[in-house]
């Protein structure tokens, strides 16, 4: 079984190439292959629908999304040049306007953390400060990979 990680890169290349038909595919078998992935893959078939013109999948895409309990920053919805298609879409303007809640309930609630590691005896001192941080719409676990 593919890691998310190569079917991301998979999907990527795909999408790149100007694959629209085959990046859906793709997104069809991710979405059984890594059903924790939902948040990402749904986007990717909201813009991959917005540009063929689909604007109805498109928005469904995004509903499923929010009705699923996720949420996307809707800074990147509102900048994602895929979604030109849709932005004066009332359904997407109020799915715009939960994500925007749910963003706003999530930073009150969040915080950041910071991991520290230090190797013990003498390497301390030899080992290069290594700072990691991670990508929109990541985590610092899928980062990882």
């Amino acid at each position: 079984m593919k890691s998310f990680h190569a079917y991301q890169n998979e999907f990527f290349d795909l999408y790149l190439a100007g694959k629209i038909a085959e990046a859906l595919n793709l997104v069809d078998e991710i979405k059984i292959a890594c059903p924790d992935m939902a948040y990402r893959t749904k986007f990717w078939e909201a813009c991959l629908h917005s540009i063929r013109n689909e604007k109805a999948l498109a928005i469904k895409a995004l509903e499923e999304l929010k009705d699923m309990g996720y949420w996307l920053s809707p800074k990147i919805l509102e900048h994602d040049r895929d979604l030109e298609n849709i932005k004066e879409e009332p359904e997407f303007v109020e799915i715009l306007g939960v994500f925007k809640q749910r963003q706003d309930k999530a930073l009150k609630l969040s915080a950041s953390s910071k991991l520290e590691f230090l190797p013990s005896g003498s390497l301390q001192s030899k080992l290069p400060l290594i700072i990691t941080l991670h990508w929109r719409l990541g985590n610092a676990e899928e980062f990882s990979n």
